[in-house]
């Protein structure tokens, strides 16, 4: 057993670091239950005179090297310039207006196309064909490249909450430390510990009223 800082939730489910022992699982910690006449640092002076603060595993690690980073923002940077105004930006409205064609409809460009390419005396004469082809191959294009950005950016997206995660756990961890350095009269802790319990404010709740009267 590793005696560690854990989190006590109240009704109100505002994290309050408490500690308690805890069995080391991948660092996750262990939800405890304090007299309330107890405060943190009753609690832990009582079980040990010295806290052993162990450092959380991090989920997640920084897999990017500084030059690869730099690389990386040096290409998205070409490649805004690459599609400077040769994009379009549709509004809502507009957005709205020229709906994205669904699969099915898609299963009858291609075909409309085949026919064309294979029996082009079958084709209406009205339709200028040259400008077709432009946008039947500028869409497969944009699709195809659209498919994997979005792919990229659902990695980067993925791994951004990640590494949020592990900064905010970190976060929780330091808060804990400090209510319980504050709580043991070390210099400095009130300031920090007002400063950061703001970020924690409590919601006053409602009290609720009957709709009817009797």
């Amino acid at each position: 057993m590793v005696e560690v800082r854990c989190y006590f939730y109240s009704s109100s489910q505002i994290p309050t670091p408490v500690f308690g022992l805890l069995t080391p699982d991948f660092g996750h910690p262990t939800p405890v239950t304090l007299s309330p006449s107890i405060n943190s640092g009753q609690a832990c002076r009582s079980t040990n005179t010295k806290l052993n603060y162990k450092k959380m595993r991090n989920i997640i690690e920084d897999q990017l090297t500084k030059d690869e980073k730099e690389k990386a923002k040096m290409l998205v940077t070409q490649l805004e310039a690459i599609f400077m105004d040769k994009l379009s930006a549709l509004t809502e409205r507009e957005r709205q207006d020229y709906k994205a064609i669904n699969e099915k409809n898609k299963l009858f460009v291609n075909k409309v196309w085949d026919y064309r390419q294979h029996s082009s005396v079958l084709s209406s004469p009205d339709v200028d064909w040259v400008e077709f082809e432009k946008d039947y191959n500028a869409r497969v294009f944009t699709e195809s490249l659209l498919g994997r950005i979005e792919s990229l950016a659902y990695r980067l997206e993925s791994t951004k909450i990640l590494h949020d995660y592990d900064n905010y756990q970190d976060a929780l961890n330091d808060y804990s430390y400090s209510q319980y350095s504050k709580g043991a009269g070390k210099p400095g802790f009130t300031e920090k510990v007002a400063e950061l319990k703001q970020f924690f404010a409590r919601t006053k709740s409602v009290p609720k009223t009957d709709e009817t009267e009797e």
